[in-house]
């Protein structure tokens, strides 16, 4: 009996030994396998938010320990592609564009590692960027992308930066044209202190006289001065100039006008505008030079006029009522509703967060973007606030065939979503 008892003593004192010994191995064996548990809940959960939409909560579980086997890192991978590709996609609804230099380094940083990832939200990324800039309406839009583009290159990636730079050299010419856009003053010669407004119809512009100087050479406020502006490069554009004078015929003068080929090169770092005429197939003649103006001209809608609202008529401009009793329209901030709506085909997507009054002013800025007058006083109001509007043409004498196709087919389509 007492030999059994040694021998069940000596057999739990082995026991103990051995647990005291490999203690540690043990231990950790367990805390493996319960690690092996949380790490197998962990990616079922995240694969079912992942599939859900909510990266946020799904990479979340994952990044602790995205870097224990090639099956946790590759989901956490995937997870959080898809969710820098939704914010890629939000970018063209964020208005400061300061915002996106941070989300970009943010998002470089963490795919340096994965080059496959990265590469691929480069290119999503390249391409809303141009999507954005296309439909840029300022020159302040372009030089915004111009400074992303620096804070790229100072957190050393180049590869993004010069993607987006590849963009911009790109639309190099829709820069040019938002440039002239506005009003410019000559400069330095007989007709100094003369004003111009440039506007441009989809890829034609051209420049009415807004201010006419030293009136002896014929010039009056409504004169085309240049006309059939067309982009050839960057900087440099080709136009007709308008050229009055008097010529002696039969014991008197007479006044005369014509218009000859000219070219123009602008310098964005001064906006100074120099214009040479085409006096012949080699020469170019004396050197003419416009200084850029304040772009607002007419007056800007007061603070009470930007709270009231209005009803455009719901008829097109050849039907338009002539009531005069209408308020004026709640003036937008950047001058157009559409600022792209003679140059690109909008969709039901980009006009669905208008409201009626945005969608009835975004129909008719197709017209008043030709000159077209209106006979409503309070819709004659709101676009002579605008700092691109110049009306010159009486609502009668108005003709539908100057629409290109762009611009018809965007105002059915507003037309349609009024409806």
């Amino acid at each position: 009996m007492k030999k059994k008892i040694s021998i069940i003593i000596i057999f739990f004192a082995i026991i103990l030994i051995l647990l005291f010994v490999f203690q540690d191995s043990i231990i950790i064996k367990i805390s493996l396998y319960k690690t092996q548990q949380l790490y197998r809940e962990n990616f079922e959960k995240a694969k079912k938010l992942h599939m859900d939409g909510k990266y946020e909560e799904a990479f979340s579980l994952l990044q602790n320990y995205r870097d224990s086997n090639d099956e946790i890192g590759n989901l956490y991978y995937e997870i959080k592609f898809d969710f820098y590709s939704s914010k890629i996609d939000e970018i063209k609804y964020i208005e400061e564009l300061s915002e996106v230099s941070d989300f970009l380094i943010e998002m470089e940083k963490e795919f340096q590692n994965k080059s496959e990832y990265k590469f691929k939200l480069e290119k999503n990324f390249t391409s809303v960027a141009e999507e954005m800039i296309k439909k840029s309406d300022s020159l302040e839009d372009f030089e915004k992308w111009e400074e992303i583009s620096a804070v790229l290159i100072e957190n050393d990636n180049i590869e993004l930066s010069e993607m987006i730079i590849e963009v911009l050299n790109s639309l190099a010419t829709v820069k040019l044209k938002l440039a002239l856009n506005g009003v410019w003053q000559r400069e330095n010669d007989y007709l100094s202190g003369s004003t111009i407004e440039i506007s441009f119809n989809g890829e034609i512009g051209s420049a009415i006289i807004t201010k006419a100087v030293n009136n002896e050479y014929g010039f009056t406020e409504g004169d085309v001065k240049w006309k059939n502006i067309k982009i050839l490069n960057a900087t440099t554009f080709t136009f007709e100039d308008l050229n009055k004078g008097y010529v002696y015929v039969d014991g008197g003068y007479n006044a005369t006008s014509s218009y000859t080929e000219a070219q123009g090169e602008l310098d964005y770092e001064t906006l100074k505008i120099k214009t040479q005429a085409n006096t012949d197939v080699s020469n170019l003649g004396a050197v003419q030079s416009w200084k850029k103006t304040e772009k607002k001209t007419n007056k800007k809608v007061t603070s009470t006029e930007q709270q009231s609202t209005f009803s455009l008529e719901q008829n097109t401009p050849e039907t338009i009522n002539n009531s005069k009793t209408s308020s004026t329209p709640t003036f937008h901030s950047n001058d157009y509703i559409l600022p792209s709506s003679d140059s690109m085909y909008y969709t039901k997507k980009d006009l669905e967060s208008l409201t009626s009054e945005e969608l009835r002013i975004a129909r008719n800025e197709i017209y008043a973007r030709h000159g077209r007058k209106f006979q409503d006083e309070a819709l004659q109001t709101y676009f002579d606030s605008c700092s691109w509007y110049y009306g010159y043409i009486e609502p009668e004498d108005f003709r539908e065939n100057i629409l290109n196709d762009y611009e018809i087919a965007n105002r059915d389509l507003i037309k349609e979503c009024e409806e």
